[in-house]
């Protein structure tokens, strides 16, 4: 009998524990911010390709948390997803990459030590290779999924005029990194356009350039214009201009240091 009052007090004193946390979870919850970001990407031939719907959780300072960006085709059926988490860094981060038309996936896992890089096509094993950090030189801009995007937003007034960065873009898919320079293509009184290109003057015969327009004053991503992370119905690599919809936009924001 007194085991089983012990064991009764101590399902009450569960029970308890969580009937308190619950309100801290959800006052947590509240202090969140979400926002929606649409946008249309068009072939080179000018005809929609797919659409775009980011959606962005923020604490009250505005610094991303976690991400969820639905592709969907003309015909607005869901392509592909990308989840993020911001947890582990602003530029090089968590992410999974899941394309919904042949169940294949990739993604980034930060580790301590490196970048586990990662993909599975649907049915086969999973395939993964650790980039160590040791691999980069210091000054060196690491990236993975859309942080060169947060990246990019928060270094608008800072990043530097007259001269380039290295970028390290963490490529899942090839499960290796690529060499970038980045650096401003043009600014206005009210815009700047940021250049990324592979450093390799070999691969720049075959790969095409980055080119991301943002509105300087509520630092708003509005055109972006380069490879997409959406391959087209056979499979291909392709080209892609995207405006986003600035009036679902992220409002002006500064977001933490990678």
């Amino acid at each position: 009998c007194g085991e089983a009052r012990v064991s009764c007090m101590n399902r009450i004193t569960k029970i308890i524990f969580f009937a308190c946390l619950a309100p801290l979870r959800d006052a947590e919850a509240s202090l969140e911010q979400r926002v929606l970001i649409t946008a249309e990407a068009k072939n080179s031939e000018g005809q929609l390709a797919y659409s775009e719907v980011h959606e962005i959780h923020e604490d009250q300072s505005g610094n991303p948390l976690r991400a969820r960006t639905r592709y969907l085709s003309p015909e607005k059926k869901l392509k592909a997803v990308l989840t993020t988490d911001f947890k582990k860094g602003l530029s090089a981060n968590d992410y999974v990459f899941s394309d919904e038309r042949d169940g294949s996936s990739h993604g980034v896992e930060v580790k301590e030590e490196g970048y586990l890089l990662w993909k599975q096509a649907k049915g086969k094993a999973r395939e993964e290779k650790l980039i160590r950090k040791s691999e980069f030189r210091p000054g060196d801009l690491v990236v993975s999924g859309q942080g060169l995007f947060f990246y990019l937003r928060n270094h608008l007034e800072k990043f530097p005029r007259n001269e380039k960065i290295s970028v390290k873009l963490l490529i899942p898919g090839r499960l290796d990194f690529f060499s970038f320079d980045l650096g401003i293509e043009e600014e206005t009184s009210s815009t700047i356009t940021f250049k990324m290109r592979v450093g390799s003057l070999l691969l720049r015969i075959f790969t095409p350039s980055l080119h991301f327009k943002f509105e300087k004053s509520a630092k708003n991503l509005v055109q972006y214009i380069g490879p997409s992370n959406l391959v087209d119905e056979s499979g291909d690599l392709q080209t892609v201009e995207i405006l986003y919809n600035t009036d679902s936009g992220i409002q002006a924001r500064r977001f933490s240091e990678p």
